[in-house]
């Protein structure tokens, strides 16, 4: 395998793997059952990661509001997210779960680099839309206390 020399470079692999798979995002968007078993391997993934290097801190928390927002979404709760913000974050969340994208994941220091990039750019890029969701979600918490 190929060392790959910037951010960049990678960013753009990864969005084309991400973009590959739209169709695939697609399904799952709109297939309640398959989005929960998605969102429930992202759970999983995740758990496995808390205890990690401080430097996953956003990637874990990106992941974790990405999953709240598509349950919410999908489950019809939250229906303010435009599709193509839903469709980015499926795809993020289906790139996230899959252990052999662009730098395999069981690599050593580097595997998750393509995943903290890619969910760092899909959140920058959807960033008003998530702001809206945790405005959202802060607003129904503080009612049901």
């Amino acid at each position: 395998m190929r060392i790959l020399k910037n951010g960049e470079d990678l960013l753009r692999r990864a969005r084309k793997r991400m973009d590959e798979s739209s169709d695939q995002a697609e399904d799952y968007a709109k297939n309640p059952g398959k989005l929960e078993r998605l969102v429930l391997n992202a759970k999983d993934k995740l758990m496995h990661m808390e205890n990690r290097r401080h430097n996953l801190k956003n990637m874990v928390r990106h992941v974790s509001v990405f999953v709240r927002l598509s349950k919410d979404y999908s489950s019809g709760y939250y229906p303010n997210l435009p599709w193509r913000s839903f469709l980015s974050i499926v795809g993020a969340i289906l790139y996230f779960v899959n252990p052999f994208d662009v730098i395999p994941d069981f690599i050593p220091g580097i595997g998750l680099l393509d995943d903290i990039t890619l969910l760092g750019w899909v959140y920058k890029s959807i960033e008003n839309d998530v702001d809206d969701y945790l405005s959202w979600e802060e607003q129904r918490t503080a009612s049901t206390r």
